[in-house]
């Protein structure tokens, strides 16, 4: 898809040397994986046959011949075994090797496919005006400078953001940072995709409408400029009299990425019942180390909380009673 009236997007020589380099290390890639998967399959089958035969006890009428013959059958498998276990630790060593080099490999492309959409984007702005200077393109970097969509605000563009804060009651003197959680960040843009024709227009609306329905995350660049962005909603106005141009009203929210972690051991599930709040309540907590003179009312006072507080969170059955050198949570 060309970008505007009289230009292409033409790969240099470096892009088409990378994407060749990333489909011959996919090859090799695939390659390794066959001969993995086959040498893997074929281990299995000789363990099977091994574990089959280990576990077989001497019948009582088979002579000592045949029980050698057997046992002669049993020592080949194991070697094969053993033969097979190497040659499926060789294969998966080669196919760990091509996969590394796959992912470098598409990690040059992805990096040079944002270079160079980057520099259309700034030699749009530069050059055609009339198209207007609002990029929209996949953050991924897996499509090149083709798929760009410029689009000509015809409002400003809007941005809002909204919180979860919990309404129940809380600890007085917790921070209450802890108890709001980001709900979504939205943006709202109205404009005109222009082309040289209808089928131009069309094809740019067909491409967001695209991106829409396989949750394609986006960039979009102009007074607003965010990586991580979804099409939430998406319209256009049928009612406007524009011949080769389409009116459109895009809403896009932002999506948060999280990482996930496994943990190395299984842990056994408590049958005790917990309750889950809303929101991230990761508390700092301030102690101090009790000295002589020190009374559990002149501590309140200075850390601005209560006697009853100070007692109940520190288990002090008598609050006139405090001991020095003992540690106490006074925030």
């Amino acid at each position: 898809m060309s970008l505007c009236p009289n230009y292409k997007v033409i790969k240099s020589e470096y892009h088409r040397k990378l994407a060749t380099a990333e489909k011959n290390a996919q090859r090799r890639y695939n390659r390794a994986k066959k001969k993995f998967d086959k040498a893997n399959s074929s281990y299995h089958k000789i363990s099977r046959s091994v574990q089959k035969d280990a576990g077989k006890k001497r019948r009582k009428k088979e002579t000592t011949a045949q029980y050698n013959k057997r046992q002669s059958r049993l020592k080949r498998e194991r070697r094969a075994e053993k033969s097979a276990k190497r040659r499926t630790s060789r294969a998966r060593g080669s196919m760990n090797k091509a996969k590394r080099a796959l992912s470098k490999a598409k990690g040059k492309v992805t990096k040079k496919n944002l270079s160079d959409i980057v520099s259309t984007v700034h030699y749009h702005e530069k050059y055609w005006n009339n198209q207007g200077n609002c990029a929209i393109y996949p953050s991924d970097g897996k499509s090149g400078a083709g798929s760009i969509v410029f689009i000509s605000p015809t409002d400003s563009e809007n941005e809002s953001g909204s919180n979860n804060i919990t309404s129940w009651a809380v600890d007085k003197g917790a921070p209450r940072s802890s108890y709001s959680r980001v709900n979504s960040d939205s943006i709202s843009v109205a404009g005109i995709l222009t082309g040289e024709n209808g089928d131009k227009a069309e094809s740019q609306w067909n491409l967001l409408n695209n991106w829409r329905m396989n949750n394609r995350e986006l960039t979009y660049r102009g007074d607003i400029y965010n990586k991580h962005l979804l099409i939430s909603n998406l319209e256009r106005d049928y009612s406007t009299g524009y011949v080769d141009n389409l009116k459109v009203t895009i809403t896009f929210t932002f999506v948060r990425s999280a990482e996930i972690t496994t943990a190395g051991k299984r842990h056994k599930k408590s049958s005790k019942s917990s309750k889950t709040t809303r929101g991230n309540r990761h508390k700092k907590y301030s102690s101090l180390t009790i000295k002589s003179g020190d009374t559990l009312w002149a501590i309140s006072k200075k850390y601005h909380k209560s006697v009853s507080w100070i007692a109940k969170v520190n288990h002090i059955k008598n609050p006139n009673r405090i001991y020095p050198g003992n540690k106490i949570r006074v925030r």
